[in-house]
């Protein structure tokens, strides 16, 4: 949906083969295999982090550009300990006014706007 926008959209992932990456590419995106030290340059405005995993969720707190938001996607088990400089990421948050948030819940309307995207980008992907 970015990039049938106009966005610079970048996918970060772990595995550098299997469908994602043609797929990425096909949809107007920029992928990127590895960790997100590798992707640290780029500052986004908007980061959404997927996995819920407690390492990765570290990882981009306070990674986007000035004023850049970061949505929380994935959900993550009980019980995992975190060790982070809340002094850190308060300063961060508040001197570059970022917002962190988490979301799971969408209306009809938004699925219907995901089913139109999907339905606009079917013709420029292939699934060979």
């Amino acid at each position: 949906m970015g990039a049938q926008r106009g966005l610079d959209v970048h996918v970060l992932d772990r595995n550098e083969s299997g469908l994602k990456p043609t797929l990425v590419r096909e949809l107007g995106g920029t992928f990127h295999a590895g960790d997100v030290a590798s992707i640290d340059q780029l500052r986004p405005d908007i980061l959404m982090e997927c996995t819920g995993s407690p390492a990765i969720i570290r990882a981009v707190l306070g990674g986007t550009a000035a004023s850049g938001i970061t949505c929380l996607v994935g959900v993550t088990d009980p019980g995992h300990v975190l060790n982070l400089d809340i002094g850190e990421l308060n300063r961060t948050m508040v001197l570059n006014n970022d917002v962190i948030f988490g979301t799971v819940n969408a209306n009809r309307r938004h699925y219907q706007m995901a089913a139109d995207a999907l339905a606009r980008a079917d013709g420029n992907c292939s699934t060979d």
